[in-house]
């Protein structure tokens, strides 16, 4: 199923782009109601890319208002439904800014980040929340001390970084699995992807780092899926 083009307004940075701020809006808003922060919050960011994309449905009755799915206020599980249906679209979106702008890199290293955060933590779990304060070499990240510790989804969050590096998207309507423009890490030269299962197929994958190209290939297949690969 295609997803719409997601557009707002946007402040370019002064000078070349370092970093990239979205600025979601909540139900009945629009971008116009936020990317007016992203003229305060420059001055501390001068070379960041601001931008807040339109929610792409009108709110019924109400002109001029968007949502990003639709909301009763009925259904305690029409939220969760919501955030997953509108996800392929913000995905699509980010993964466009962030190579219209040339920041890839910046995700890579924000997982890298994550990745050697998790490290200091028990069971390698992801927290709620640590500290940020600044990075200093040989020492641990600062935990906090009420902070959720496993936390759904904070654990989560490397696996879905992961997953905007490779591009990754998978539709089991069509039984399909997309990579677009994969990149990984520069400590990471291999990756295997085990039992992804699309509809009623799984598919294992093999990952490689080749110069300065992935290299995706198919070690297991069972079912019929189809593997496509955009660079």
């Amino acid at each position: 199923m295609s997803t719409p083009h997601l557009h707002g307004p946007r402040i370019e940075p002064r000078g070349g782009p370092a970093a990239l701020v979205v600025l979601l809006h909540g139900y009945g808003a629009n971008g116009d109601d936020l990317i007016a922060l992203g003229e305060v919050w420059r001055r501390q960011l001068p070379q960041a890319v601001f931008v807040a994309p339109n929610a792409p449905e009108e709110v019924p009755g109400m002109p001029g208002a968007l949502q990003w799915f639709p909301l009763t206020f009925r259904d305690p599980g029409e939220r969760w439904r919501g955030v997953v249906a509108a996800r392929p679209g913000l995905d699509r979106f980010l993964d466009a800014e962030l190579a219209r702008y040339g920041l890839v890199d910046k995700l890579l290293q924000l997982l890298t980040a994550q990745f050697e955060a998790s490290m200091h933590f028990d069971l390698n779990r992801m927290p709620e929340l640590f500290c940020g304060f600044t990075r200093e070499l040989g020492e641990s990240p600062v935990q906090y001390p009420v902070a959720c510790a496993p936390q759904a989804w904070s654990a989560a969050s490397v696996l879905l970084l992961l997953q905007a590096c490779l591009g990754l998207e998978v539709s089991a309507l069509d039984q399909q699995i997309f990579f677009t423009r994969p990149q990984l890490p520069a400590s990471l030269g291999e990756l295997r992807i085990h039992n992804l299962q699309v509809g009623s197929a799984t598919v294992d994958l093999l990952l490689q780092r080749r110069e300065h190209d992935i290299f995706i290939s198919v070690i297991h297949r069972e079912g019929d899926v189809e593997v496509l690969v955009a660079k």
